[in-house]
C-alpha cells in the first residue's frame, strides 16, 4: 500500500510495506498549533522533541495531532513551525459533556472570530489535505452547558472525538507486542470496574477513552499480537478498520436493494472478486454471512429442503416419514453438530465417519459402509459436510472422492473451509478443494487469515434460486419497483437486516491489493514449516500431524511417558504435563498457545498467522516452549 499525503502544502511520500505502520519524521508542523504538547515543539516552543519518550509515532496519531483535534494538552499559544509551511487552521474546543461551547469553533488561519468568508475555502488537493484545510463553517453554540449536561454529538463533536479515538486505537496498535498476549484478569475483575446502573447524564469523552484503557485494554486477549498463537488467526488489519469505520459512519440501513442500493452493490462485486481470486467456479453467487457458524446453518437449511421437496411450506421435519442424516467427522468445528440440531435434523442423526489415523482426513471408504448402513435402515442422506482445514489439525477430507458418493445419494456438499479458505488464494493450495464444481456451497471467513476485522463470512453457493426460495420472505411493506431486477441479500441467510459488511473487504482489498495478501500468507506457510522442522528434530518433542497449512500441533514427552514409536504409555501424566506447560507459557503473557484433545490425548496447537507475525517470533516461541517444558517435568517440580 502506498500512501501520499499533503501536509500544509508540502507533499510527502511514503512508500511503505503491507506489515508497517506509515510515519512521518519529527520535528512536526503541529509545533504551531494550540494546545499542541509541549514535547512536540520543544521547550522553547521552536519544534523538535517527543511525544510520550517514542522518536516516531504513527502517522495516523501524527495526522491527527498537526489537525490540533488533541484538546487539553498543554503549551504555549504562540511558537515557530520550524520552517514549515503555513498552518491550515485550527480549532478551539468545547468540551463536550461539559460546560463551555458545545461544538467547536473553527478559526481559518489569520482570521478572527468576526472574519468574513470563513464558509469557502480553497479545493483540498486529496483526502488529507481536504482533511486537514477542511472549511468548516462557523456553527452556533448550543449555548453554556452545566457538568454532567451530556453530549448532543453532532458532525463537529464528532470530528473531535474521532480524531482522539483514531490517535488512540493507532498508539494502542503501536503498543501491541509489549502487551501480554492473554489477558490477565480474573473473572468478574472486569465487571466490577463498572457502574451497576447506566448513567442518567452524558459524560465527557475523554472520561470514556480513559475508561477504555483502564477498564477494557487489560480485559482483552491481544490476538493481534505478533506471539499470539492461539486458536486460529483473528487479523484485524487497519486497512479493513477502516472500512467498518466508514460502514459505520455511513449508517446504512440493508433491509432491501431499495433500502442502500450501494450496500447490495458493492457486496456483490466483492465477493465475486473473492470468487475470481479463489478460483471458486464462474456460475457460483456468493453473499457474506457474519460467520461460517451462521453459514454452515444456512447450508443445512437448503439442504434439508431439497432432500425434502420444499417440506417447510408442509408440515416440515415432523412430517416426514424418514429421518433425515447427515455426514461429517469428529473433527468438524463444533458449529456443525450445532447447525445440525437447529436445523432440525436432530444430533442422533448426524454420523461421524471414520478418519484417516495419520491425516486425520475422512475415509470415502467409511463413509461408503455408513451409508449404506443408514439407508437399509430406513433413514435418508442428506447432506455431507466436508471439511477443508478441520480444527484441531487443518486436516483436508479428500472432496474430489467424497462428491460422487454424495451424488449417488442425492447429498448436498457443504465445504467448510472457515480459515483455510483464505489459502485458496495462492493457486499452489487449491489443490485442498479438488472436485469444488461437484458441490453445492462454500463458505469460508475473511476475519481469520485473510485479516478483514470480523465479522465478515463468505457463503458461495452453486444454485441461489434453490436457497432465496428456501430463505425468501416477501412482506408489503418491503415491496419495490426493481424487485426481480436486483439482488435482494435479506433472501439469502437469515437477518432481515444486515450490515455494510462489503465495505470492510472492499477497503483492504484496495489499500493492500490481493499480491501484499499473498505474500503474508505464504511467509506463514514458510514459517509454520520451519517450526514444525524445528520440532521433529529436538530430542523429546514430537509433531503429531501432518502440517499442511499454518498450524502445528505438537507435543513434548517425558521421560518414560511415550515409547519410541509414539505409544502413550502414561497418558494421566502425559496429559498433567502438557497441561501444565502450555498453561504456564500462556499465563506468562509472553505467549498464547491452544492445548487440544488429539485421539484422546492432550496435545498442543501453534497456530501462526497472525499479521505481525515474524520468523523471530517463532524462533522466541520455540525457545519458550522448550524452556516451559523443561520446568514442567516432574524431575524439576
Amino acid at each position: 500500500m502506498r500512501i501520499t499525503r499533503r501536509l500544509y502544502g508540502r507533499k510527502a511520500d511514503s512508500g511503505k510495506t503491507r506489515n508497517e505502520f506509515p510515519r512521518v519524521p519529527l520535528p512536526l508542523v503541529r509545533a504551531g498549533i494550540p494546545g499542541a504538547p509541549r514535547a512536540a515543539r520543544g521547550e522553547d516552543g521552536q519544534g523538535g522533541g517527543r511525544r510520550g519518550g517514542h522518536d516516531e509515532q504513527p502517522a495516523a496519531v501524527e495526522l491527527g495531532e498537526r489537525a490540533g483535534m488533541r484538546r487539553g494538552r498543554p503549551g504555549s499559544q504562540d511558537g515557530a513551525a520550524d520552517g514549515d509551511a503555513e498552518l491550515a487552521g485550527h480549532v478551539e474546543h468545547g468540551r463536550c459533556g461539559a460546560s463551555g461551547p458545545a461544538r467547536d469553533t473553527v478559526v481559518a488561519p489569520g482570521r478572527g472570530l468576526d472574519s468574513p468568508g470563513l464558509e469557502r475555502a480553497e479545493p483540498a488537493q486529496d483526502a488529507v489535505s481536504a482533511a486537514l484545510t477542511r472549511p468548516h463553517r462557523l456553527l452556533e453554540p448550543l449555548g453554556t452547558r452545566e457538568e454532567g449536561a451530556g453530549c448532543e454529538m453532532g458532525p463537529e463533536e464528532f470530528r473531535a472525538a474521532g480524531h482522539e479515538l483514531i490517535d488512540w486505537i493507532a498508539d494502542y496498535r503501536a503498543r501491541i507486542p509489549q502487551l501480554p498476549v492473554q489477558a490477565q484478569v480474573r473473572p468478574g475483575e472486569v465487571a466490577a470496574k463498572l457502574p451497576d446502573r447506566a448513567p442518567e447524564e452524558g459524560e465527557p469523552f475523554d472520561r470514556v477513552l480513559a475508561d477504555l484503557e483502564r477498564v477494557v485494554v487489560p480485559g482483552v486477549t491481544q490476538v493481534q499480537h505478533p506471539r499470539y498463537f492461539g486458536w486460529f488467526p483473528a487479523n484485524a488489519t487497519l486497512t479493513s478498520v477502516l472500512g467498518d469505520l466508514a460502514a459505520g459512519g455511513l449508517g446504512a440501513l440493508g433491509i432491501t436493494w431499495q433500502s442502500a442500493p450501494a450496500l447490495t452493490e458493492v457486496e456483490e462485486v466483492v465477493v465475486e472478486w473473492l470468487r475470481e481470486l479463489t478460483a471458486l467456479p464462474a456460475s457460483w453467487k456468493g453473499v457474506i454471512q457474519d460467520t461460517a457458524s451462521s453459514a454452515c446453518l444456512v447450508a443445512l437449511l437448503a439442504a434439508r429442503e431439497r432432500a425434502t421437496d420444499y417440506s417447510e411450506v408442509r408440515g416440515g421435519l415432523q412430517a416426514e416419514t424418514a429421518p433425515l442424516t447427515v455426514y461429517t467427522t469428529e473433527h468438524a468445528h463444533s458449529s456443525i453438530a450445532k447447525a445440525v440440531a437447529l436445523a432440525g435434523f436432530g444430533r442422533d442423526n448426524l454420523r461421524l465417519v471414520e478418519v484417516n489415523p495419520v491425516t486425520y482426513a475422512m475415509r470415502p471408504e467409511a463413509l461408503a459402509v455408513t451409508l449404506e448402513a443408514d439407508v437399509a435402515a430406513g433413514r435418508r442422506p442428506a447432506a455431507v459436510v466436508v471439511n477443508t482445514g478441520t480444527t484441531g489439525t487443518t486436516a483436508v477430507d479428500p472432496l474430489a472422492q467424497i462428491v460422487p458418493l454424495a451424488r449417488q445419494y442425492g447429498m448436498w456438499v457443504h465445504v467448510d473451509a472457515a480459515m483455510a479458505g483464505s489459502a485458496l488464494l495462492l493457486p499452489e493450495m487449491r489443490w485442498m478443494i479438488d472436485g469444488v464444481e461437484g458441490a453445492d456451497s462454500l463458505a469460508w471467513n475473511p476475519h481469520k487469515w485473510l485479516g478483514t476485522i470480523g465479522d465478515c463470512s463468505l457463503l458461495y453457493v452453486a444454485d441461489p434460486g434453490h436457497l432465496i426460495r428456501v430463505m425468501s420472505t416477501n412482506p408489503s411493506y418491503l415491496r419495490s419497483g426493481v424487485d426481480g431486477e436486483v439482488t435482494q441479500y435479506k433472501d439469502w441467510g437469515i437477518p432481515l437486516g444486515r450490515r455494510f459488511r462489503a465495505l470492510k473487504l472492499w477497503f483492504q482489498l484496495r489499500l493492500e491489493g490481493a499480491e501484499a495478501i499473498r505474500a503474508r500468507l505464504r511467509r506463514d506457510l514458510d514459517n509454520a514449516r520451519w517450526f514444525a522442522d524445528q520440532v521433529s528434530s529436538a530430542p523429546g518433542w514430537r509433531v503429531l500431524a501432518p502440517v499442511i497449512l499454518q498450524t502445528v500441533v505438537l507435543r513434548h514427552e517425558p521421560a518414560g511417558a511415550v515409547s519410541a514409536t509414539g505409544v502413550v504409555l502414561d497418558a494421566d501424566a502425559l496429559n498433567a504435563h502438557t497441561l501444565a506447560w502450555a498453561d504456564s507459557v500462556n499465563a506468562s503473557g509472553a505467549a498464547l498457545v491452544t492445548p487440544s484433545l488429539l485421539d484422546g490425548v492432550w496435545s498442543v496447537r501453534v497456530s501462526i498467522g497472525a499479521e505481525r507475525t515474524e520468523r523471530r517470533d517463532i524462533e522466541e516461541l520455540w525457545s519458550l516452549l522448550r524452556q516451559a517444558a523443561l520446568d514442567a517435568e516432574p524431575a524439576r517440580r
